[in-house]
């Protein structure tokens, strides 16, 4: 029973609201996309307290809870196990990789963790902010083909997610947003 135990311990546990719209389904699979060694699941009629329960039995070190609003995901609530902090962060402006009409269509599940480029976190609070960010990318593995950036203007955090591509014809790499 440990060893199901430890396999869990450093993962993250991510859901939706109860009956979520399409757009929040795929809001957590980019999310999933991006946080490489988290599980989602089906929330169904589950509170937030039977939620976090959950996630301490089995040793998950963050839960994630998308909210949504009229079938637009408006929230992220970002709980760390097992005695904190929690976090809220208001999500606007979403753009999806299914809605900007890409040409490539990526279906493999990462497992490394991508590489976190930051920009402006200066202050002591912005610090703190940045070190919870941290602690959800963290892996012993970082994936040279995966960028995030987070960059901090004013009271907003900006997260842009680049995957890295070979041009095979001109024999050199590019990034797309």
């Amino acid at each position: 029973q440990d060893k199901n135990f430890s396999v869990l311990s450093n993962q993250i546990l991510i859901t939706t609201s109860r009956n979520p719209s399409q757009k929040n389904i795929r809001f957590i699979k980019e999310l999933k996309s991006i946080f490489s060694n988290c599980i989602i699941i089906n929330r169904g009629s589950l509170k937030i307290l039977d939620l976090v329960l959950l996630c301490q039995h089995y040793r998950f070190k963050a839960l994630i809870i998308s909210h949504e609003c009229r079938g637009v995901p408006n929230g992220l609530l970002i709980r760390y196990l097992p005695h904190g902090p929690s976090v809220f962060f208001k999500v606007y402006k979403l753009i999806l990789r299914s809605e900007l009409n890409l040409k490539f269509k990526s279906t493999s599940l990462y497992t490394r963790c991508p590489l976190l480029v930051t920009n402006h976190f200066d202050s002591v609070f912005d610090k703190k902010i940045l070190l919870l960010f941290q602690k959800l990318l963290h892996s012993k593995y970082r994936d040279k083909f995966r960028i995030i950036t987070l960059t901090k203007t004013r009271n907003n955090i900006s997260l842009k997610y680049y995957l890295k591509f070979r041009n095979f014809i001109q024999k050199n790499f590019y990034f797309k947003r």
